[in-house]
């Protein structure tokens, strides 16, 4: 007999069957499968470093989602009484399946529910006006997006809490410093500049191998040829230059890079083709410069995701009291039920160590952690990575703050240029000449005498003047109380180590991001709060760390959109063409490629030229020479020279000492979002304190003998 349930039957099934779908999503979400879904969803690449494998995860649920879609498809045959994908399936179907989970609330169980109830029932209303239907459907979409990203269900949560007198928000509110306990068992002395205050444990045998590792970005060699070992009970820092190779060099250690040449040995097993999920369950562990949590969920599920690849047991109960364990020792208990996404840049740190500690790592990479905090966040920070020593078996750090260096390891290499020029005692390597130069541009820290423009000395109208700029990046302030003049005509060199401030500042100047206090004045113009493009149309040019090119352009294409956008047309825009081919021959030669098949350093070229074609008043030179080769280097600085040359005002942004003393007439060395030292090169050559801005305390103190 032929099997035709009624109608009401069909719907008694059809709700049978979202009730179970419902009941089976809100049980997976609660398993591991649950969590990791979840973390590939925040961020997929941070996911694999704690053990998700993406394909799997993804795998499962295409799985479970291709069943209940079988089941739906089946109860949509016996309606139909036919087997008919486009009258089935159609894509007017399809587009109500996918908004019909952003009109009732992403990331949730019942705004899907609720959505699906908006979109049918606003169907059947307006069934007898289609046209009216479909745009009314689009606008709803669109007013949801725009003003009502959490959906239907948000909406009514926010109704709700204000009905009830609570403060309206989308999440639950976390104090800063409330549950986070800074009352650590190792005692540090602020300031000081001794060895870790807890003993280093003997180093036994080898844990992880390096043998000539090397990475390649293009023409770029990024890591060349390391060969470095960590032993167990060691932990190892990795300083250098920006652009030196250290997070690259991190990168492929975790698996997040495949090194393109060499081997990486881990308990004398070759993981150099283990992708990085498998090695973070091998027991290799990371945290990255920039905090990468999982923004969407609480402080707990961060490490329950990791603890859930970490270790041997998979026991519910002892994952949870591990996690506990750990987010009391990093002084974050009380915030377990607060999102990542509401904690500040300090506790974001901390969640990036319990996260990886909750992988319950043999090895533990740390990169760049300290960038961002304050003196007294450095000092709670370098406590709490004496106190990791007890639960992992070696650390490495890659870090720019000599305090962290000094204080917290056994051995460091130090890297220049993607090679390794230095390894040993933490003493003798920063006091080491060749160390020296690498971060201050010198040969054994001799200084080049450069001739000074008879100029220097006449006092002239100042260009640009910053007055006490504060500024940062949410709830890192990058900026504290910055100020400097430049005056016309001349070059003004911004140095500092490595996180120092410089870019920051080069930004904020250019108004790529907002002033929070102080002023910025520009030939006689407060610039303050104007966006970027006003600030260039008033003659403030900006040329960017990292190039910026439009890759999808031509060479030509590139510089006529830069002259179009001041309006410069005709005539005029040909000459400032043919004046940036004759600075750059190269450039005209391949005016026709685009800009993605250009080298690094025609890229480069090319932007630089870019920032010329507005014929600006001031350019901003921002780390110009990063990742570039050394010959390509004094090429660029020529043509700086040129430029300046030709009258035109330059703040040029260096990490590299030598390189910006050679060229400016007036020096601003940066530290901490501060302003240091200040004075010309010739003064800042015989100071003794530039050398301790960069080599950190042991520097200072060792000048001082």
């Amino acid at each position: 007999a032929k099997f035709a349930p009624s109608g009401t039957a069909l719907f008694y099934y059809a709700l049978s069957l979202a009730a179970i779908t419902t009941l089976a999503v809100a049980v997976v979400l609660r398993t591991r499968l649950g969590l990791s879904l979840r973390a590939l969803r925040d961020d997929e690449d941070t996911a694999q470093e704690i053990g998700v494998s993406t394909f799997r995860t993804k795998l499962w649920v295409f799985v479970l989602t291709s069943f209940f879609m079988g089941m739906v498809g089946g109860l949509q045959t016996i309606r139909l009484g036919v087997i008919e994908p486009y009258g089935a399936f159609s894509l007017v179907w399809t587009i109500k399946t996918v908004i019909t989970p952003i009109v009732g609330g992403l990331a949730t169980i019942v705004g899907p529910i609720v959505g699906a109830g908006f979109i049918v029932g606003l169907g059947e209303a307006l069934s007898r006006f289609p046209e009216l239907h479909v745009a009314i459907t689009g606008a709803v979409v669109i007013l949801m997006i725009s003003f009502a990203p959490s959906g239907i269900r948000g909406m009514a949560v926010t109704f709700c809490r204000w009905e009830g007198g609570q403060p309206l928000g989308r999440r639950r509110a976390f104090v800063p410093g409330v549950g986070v306990d800074t009352r650590l068992s190792v005692r540090v002395e602020p300031g000081g500049n001794s060895s870790p205050t807890v003993s280093p444990l003997e180093a036994g045998e080898v844990l992880l191998r390096i043998k000539g590792v090397t990475k390649r970005w293009g023409d770029v060699v990024a890591v060349d040829g390391i060969d470095l070992e960590l032993l167990d009970g060691q932990v190892l820092g990795i300083i250098g230059p920006n652009g030196a190779g250290k997070s690259t060099l991190i990168g492929t250690l975790s698996g997040a890079l495949l090194a393109d040449a060499g081997t990486i040995e881990f308990e004398g097993v070759d993981v150099t083709h283990v992708p990085a999920y498998r090695r973070a369950r091998m027991g290799i562990g990371r945290t990255h410069q920039i905090p990468r949590p999982f923004a969407q969920m609480t402080v707990l599920e961060n490490l329950l995701v990791a603890r859930s690849y970490g270790g041997k047991d998979y026991s519910s109960g002892d994952i949870k009291a591990d996690c506990d364990s750990i987010l009391a020792d990093v002084g974050l208990s009380e915030a377990s039920q607060v999102l990542a996404a509401d904690l500040t840049l300090l506790q974001l740190k901390r969640l990036e160590l319990a996260r990886a500690l909750a992988l319950q790592p043999k090895v533990l990479l740390m990169d760049e952690i300290g960038a961002g905090l304050v003196q007294a966040e450095l000092e709670e920070l370098i406590a709490l990575i004496q106190r990791l020593r007890s639960r992992v078996r070696a650390i490495v750090i890659v870090e720019h703050i000599m305090d962290v260096i000094q204080r917290c390891c056994d051995r460091v290499a130090v890297l220049d240029w993607g090679r390794l020029i230095a390894e040993g005692a933490v003493q003798d390597v920063l006091t080491s000449p060749e160390v020296v130069a690498c971060y201050l541009g010198t040969r054994g820290g001799q200084a080049v005498a450069v001739g000074k423009r008879e100029a220097e000395a006449i006092e002239v109208e100042p260009l640009l003047v910053v007055r006490g700029v504060t500024a940062g990046y949410g709830h890192f302030r990058a900026l504290n109380d910055v100020s400097l003049e430049v005056r016309r005509g001349q070059v003004v060199a911004l140095l500092g180590a490595n996180g120092a401030g410089k870019t920051t500042l080069a930004r904020v100047v250019s108004g790529m991001i907002s002033v929070q206090s102080g002023s910025i004045e520009f030939d006689g113009t407060v610039i303050s709060g104007w966006p970027a493009h006003r600030v260039a149309r008033l003659g403030l040019a900006h040329c960017m760390e990292g190039r910026h090119i439009f890759a999808d352009l031509s060479v030509e294409e590139n510089l006529v959109l830069a002259g179009a956008a001041v309006g410069v047309r005709g005539a005029e825009l040909r000459e400032r063409l043919a004046r940036v081919y004759s600075l750059f021959d190269i450039l005209a030669d391949r005016k026709r490629k685009s800009g993605r098949e250009l080298s690094g350093g025609q890229q480069q070229m090319l932007a630089i030229g870019r920032a010329l074609m507005g014929d600006p008043k001031l350019i901003i030179f921002d780390e110009i020479a990063l990742g570039l080769a050394p010959a390509t280097v004094q090429r660029l600085y020529e043509a700086l020279a040129v430029i300046h040359g030709q009258g035109v005002t330059m703040l040029i942004v260096e990490q590299n000492v030598e390189r910006g003393l050679t060229l400016a007439d007036r020096v601003y060395v940066m530290e901490k979002g501060t302003v240091a030292l200040t004075g010309t090169p010739a003064q800042l050559r015989l100071d003794p304190r530039l050398q301790s801005l960069y080599m950190g305390e042991m520097r200072r103190n060792n000048a001082g003998d």
